[in-house]
């Protein structure tokens, strides 16, 4: 992992405007490991059975306005298992910034899909 990571350090000084900038070893290290772990990986599906006798959970309150952790590139591009789901709650477009209601399950991103925007396929190819 040492190894890779002076190569991305050399390859981040010969390609000045492609990143903001480098990570450190451990940032790397963490980034490569979340990436191998979803890479190729299908979204694991639960089977829940709901019971009228069950209570529902209590909502969390959620802070508004951050921006989801950033899905590494080879996650987003391995084009397995990114399945649209439609959601009740609008949010920013990753790409457009325009309101969507459609979630990737896999990257939990918003994204545009409709017939005019396609926002989805853009950002998984």
């Amino acid at each position: 992992m040492t190894n890779a990571w002076q190569l991305y350090k050399r390859d981040t000084k010969e390609m000045p405007g492609t990143c903001t900038g480098t990570l450190d070893l451990l940032s790397f290290t963490c980034q490569v490991s979340q990436s191998l772990c979803l890479v190729n990986k299908p979204i694991a599906t639960s089977r829940s059975h709901s019971r009228a006798s069950s209570p529902t959970p209590a909502l969390t309150s959620r802070r508004l306005g951050r921006r989801p952790s950033d899905v590494s590139r080879e996650v987003a591009k391995d084009q397995t298992s990114h399945w649209p789901e439609i959601t009740q709650t609008r949010r920013r477009c990753r790409l457009c910034s325009k309101l969507a209601t459609c979630l990737c399950k896999k990257c939990s991103v918003y994204l545009c899909l409709s017939s005019s925007r396609n926002c989805f396929t853009e950002f998984h190819n």
